[in-house]
């Protein structure tokens, strides 16, 4: 089917509905000039906003820019946040996932990891930073193999799902002498990525860190932005990975796949 004929049938289903839609607020009793309807495939419209267009060009009103916007995997295209229904009662899949701290010039650092929540696991490959929130009490624990820092409110919360055995002793954290610090997620994929402060980071849930994926969402966009953080999305409007993101095995599997590879490789890693 041709782009044209593609057209010719949308044009034809619009027209159908329009005058399907019609008669319905008539019969609603509602007052109307539908002898005259307005819509957007009038070529009078489209010259109005071409010609605004123009208009907005020489005025130099227009630039060109990235945004996240959210697509119907199913029907593969964008949606508006209007179009997007959140169900309530939702449970989304989330994983904790050590991000260790690489400074060769600080040896206080090694062994000293800091503990990721997300709820979206999938991300993970697109991920260009790590936040934290100046404001937020942290602490680090000691177990016999390194040092783990989380926010201090959810300690007990951490130690219960991620069943982490003894812990020596925890001690708080001035995680701000840790901006800008290189860290590795090396289970899943080795690559550094800075530590930075942000105030998205909310305590109460989660570990008081966020991974960053500025090409999904727009907090995440937002924040990159501020940051000067590269915008790569390997996913294409389809949900399937089609960028090389450091693991080859994942080119060509769907966000879903890509979410069951990354759980069992965390699961494995963290038993």
């Amino acid at each position: 089917l041709s782009v044209s004929d593609f057209r010719k049938l949308c044009e034809k289903e619009a027209t159908h509905w329009k005058a399907v839609q019609g008669e319905q607020r008539k019969n609603l009793g509602l007052f109307g000039d539908f002898g005259n309807p307005y819509h957007t495939m009038q070529k009078e419209y489209e010259v109005a906003v071409v010609s605004a267009l123009e208009t907005m060009f020489e005025k130099g009103l227009l630039y060109t820019a990235n945004r996240p916007v959210p697509v119907c995997l199913c029907c593969k295209t964008a949606l508006a946040e209007s179009e997007i229904l959140y169900v309530e009662d939702h449970e989304s899949p989330s994983c904790y996932v050590l991000f260790d701290v690489v400074d060769d010039t600080k040896d206080e650092y090694s062994g000293t990891s800091v503990l990721v929540w997300t709820t979206t696991p999938w991300t993970l490959p697109a991920n260009e930073a790590v936040a934290f929130n100046p404001e937020i009490e942290y602490v680090e624990l000691e177990f016999f193999d390194g040092f783990i820092i989380t926010a201090k409110s959810t300690v007990d919360k951490v130690m219960q799902s991620c069943g982490f055995g003894l812990c020596m002793y925890k001690r708080p954290y001035d995680i701000t002498k840790l901006t800008g610090a290189k860290l590795v997620q090396q289970v899943l994929f080795d690559k550094e990525v800075p530590l930075l402060p942000g105030d998205l980071v909310k305590e109460g849930t989660g570990t008081g860190f966020v991974h960053i994926a500025p090409a999904h969402g727009k907090e995440d966009y937002l924040f990159g932005k501020k940051h000067g953080l590269p915008v790569e999305c390997p996913v294409d409007i389809s949900g399937v990975f089609q960028k090389d993101v450091g693991r080859a095995e994942l080119k060509g599997k769907t966000v879903k796949e890509v979410e069951n590879f990354l759980f069992e490789k965390v699961s494995l890693s963290y038993p």
